[in-house]
């Protein structure tokens, strides 16, 4: 494969009228089938791949991105593949992550956009959410933040960050995790949003989006995700008061103040 994708020039989707990610393709049949030019099926298969990956590529439109014909082809290959070799090979659909770098990005017209998708929500939990967790969130929303949202949370969760996570993911990163996480609105309020999650039976997980206006003194349950074997549903609720009478809501409210204080606590010093 590298030997023969090696011949293929660059520029070649535009001034030969054939993507190298499409030829690849064929290619990549051509060597699985052992074809030849005086083979017969494997000849007509390997070039019936390349038409199939170069019909997708040409349909998305330009200009060229390499990454995402290459795409097509991979998802083209597997189809085909089962199609008439009956292999079976996992079939995912990427999202791209990198637009931003490229200044000819067709946006929502390509297949693999993030704005196409709905970004989900990873959570990544420890026991004290002040190291793996927090490094792990940091890092998301760095390399993968137009992916998918990155929250953190623990299951006992500890009064401050550890000073040795800050420090290594600041000089090895650049990442400062002592920004605080309160946001200020222009009408000068301070607004925390954080994510819980409880664990439930069998394995599910209930996700939890918190606002918390501390100047307002309002709770609120933005977006609630449970998560089962047999359930999957979001939910969400309005503000409530934090001096409710309601016992939930005052635990939820008392949570809040709590992670409001650990997460302006570098920020004091």
């Amino acid at each position: 494969m590298y030997s023969r994708g090696k011949e293929v020039p660059g520029g070649a989707c535009g001034f030969w009228g054939a993507c190298g990610a499409g030829i690849s393709a064929g290619q990549f049949l051509a060597v699985a089938t052992q074809s030849t030019p005086l083979a017969q099926e494997p000849w007509g298969l390997s070039n019936q791949m390349t038409a199939r990956a170069l019909d997708s590529i040409g349909k998305a439109g330009g200009p060229r991105c390499c990454k995402r014909d290459s795409f097509l082809s991979i998802l083209a290959a597997i189809d085909f593949t089962r199609e008439h070799l009956g292999v079976e090979m996992e079939r995912t659909l990427p999202v791209c992550s990198y637009s931003s770098q490229n200044n000819q990005c067709i946006g929502k017209r390509c297949p693999f956009s993030a704005a196409n998708h709905q970004k989900p929500k990873v959570a990544f939990l420890c026991v004290h959410n002040s190291c793996r967790s927090q490094m792990a969130q940091a890092l998301g929303k760095k390399l993968a933040g137009d992916v998918f949202d990155s929250f953190s949370a623990g299951t006992e969760p500890g009064s401050r960050i550890n000073p040795d996570a800050v420090r290594l993911m600041k000089r090895v990163h650049g990442i400062d995790m002592e920004q605080t996480h309160v946001k200020t609105t222009k009408d000068g309020h301070e607004v925390l949003e954080f994510v819980g999650v409880e664990t439930l039976p069998d394995n599910g997980t209930c996700t939890y989006t918190y606002v918390y206006d501390r100047t307002a003194g309002t709770i609120q349950v933005k977006e609630m995700e449970k998560r089962t074997k047999k359930l999957h549903y979001t939910s969400n609720f309005a503000p409530e008061s934090i001096n409710s009478p309601n016992q939930v809501i005052k635990d939820r409210a008392a949570m809040a103040e709590a992670v409001y204080q650990r997460k302006t606590s570098h920020s004091k010093k």
